[in-house]
């Protein structure tokens, strides 16, 4: 079958090299508010894989940031399902390159971040006891 078309867009091909380059996007339907950034969403932006994220603070970071998929409302099956048609049916809109994803989130950048937020909490402990 044609993984494409809208009747199938579950459809998986694994190759053996790229197993999230074979699906046509990738859906994050999370209703837990306290989820948190999902590193599984870069990976599947860097393989050209559009996502489907619910509207939380951590989960809708990496399409707000990229413009590579959409971002719905939390239970909204309809929302959904609509996103994922739009997805299906334009995935040229939604696809980036890679260097597009790695400038927001590199490895090295997201390492930067918890260095930067590690160095502050050690910091403050470090205030907390000299007081």
């Amino acid at each position: 079958r044609d993984r494409t078309t809208l009747g199938t867009p579950f459809c998986f091909t694994y190759n053996g090299n790229n197993p999230l380059g074979s699906i046509t996007f990738y859906p994050v339907p999370s209703i837990n508010s306290t989820e948190a950034f999902g590193m599984v969403q870069v990976e599947a932006m860097r393989f050209g894989v559009p996502v489907v994220a619910t509207d939380l603070p951590g989960v809708r970071v990496c399409v707000r940031k990229t413009g590579m998929g959409e971002i719905v409302p939390i239970r909204d099956k309809k929302a959904i399902a609509d996103a994922i048609t739009k997805i299906v049916l334009n995935p040229e809109v939604y696809r980036k390159e890679k260097r597009v994803i790695d400038s927001e989130f590199s490895n090295q950048k997201i390492l930067a971040v918890f260095e930067s937020i590690f160095v502050s909490e050690k910091s403050s402990l470090s205030d907390d006891r000299t007081q």
